[in-house]
């Protein structure tokens, strides 16, 4: 019985730690049901990951709440341009074969677009919105850099995501064990591995990240 009383113990510590997974993957679910909500609770996602990524004793509920109340209105503007963006896509998608030459030119002109905002939002924005303390354009410009640079980990990114969507499109067993892992520990577990990526991809851009530290020690 120790091992489960003694902090210092490993198995304490795993214990821990998944319940810290599971109460953020709860409140992540939670607090995106009003679907508009979905960029903040990303961003608050992503900032608390980060400090379990960096082995950081903080309280999970607290400092969700008060980074998804801080980061409110940049998560919902960054969740809006993923919206608009994806809409893009598969409205240009369906009108494909419809359009005449010309307008097919046009409409795959306007998915490569649509990609080349689509693909860094999703990928890169809320974490970066949890990382650093910058505006909603240089947010963007800066994730369209780190897809750009980091491109292996961007193209890692996206095959990962496409083989999860087929998985779940094409197995039925393949849905229900992902959907058991997403509605447990899935969202908060991915985060939280992703979250060294994250950290490394965005090195260049410590100096924000400074300034947003400071941010949050102000609240």
């Amino acid at each position: 019985m120790r091992i489960f009383t003694d902090q210092n113990n490993k198995v304490y510590q795993f214990m821990g730690r998944l319940v810290d997974l599971f109460i953020l993957n709860v409140l992540f679910i939670l607090t995106s049901l009003p679907v508009v909500t979905i960029g903040a609770s990303r961003v608050a996602l992503a900032t608390v990951s980060i400090k379990l990524h960096q082995g950081t004793n903080e309280f999970v509920v607290t400092t969700y709440l008060r980074a998804w109340l801080s980061n409110f209105g940049r998560g919902t503007a960054l969740f809006g341009v993923n919206l608009i963006a994806g809409t893009l896509l598969l409205g240009a998608y369906r009108l494909l074969p419809l359009l005449p030459l010309l307008g097919y030119l046009i409409s795959v002109v306007g998915i490569l677009t649509a990609l080349f905002i689509f693909i860094p939002a999703s990928l890169y924005s809320f974490a970066y919105a949890a990382y650093c303390d910058d505006g909603f354009w240089p947010t963007l410009r800066a994730c369209l850099l780190v897809t750009l640079i980091k491109w292996q980990n961007s193209l890692i990114l996206v095959v990962g995501f496409v083989a999860l969507v087929c998985l779940i499109t094409f197995s039925f067993f393949g849905a229900l064990l992902v959907g058991f892992g997403l509605i447990t520990i899935g969202f908060s577990g991915l985060a939280v591995i992703l979250a060294g990526i994250f950290r490394r991809s965005f090195q260049p851009f410590e100096g924000n990240r400074h300034q947003h530290q400071a941010k949050e020690l102000q609240l």
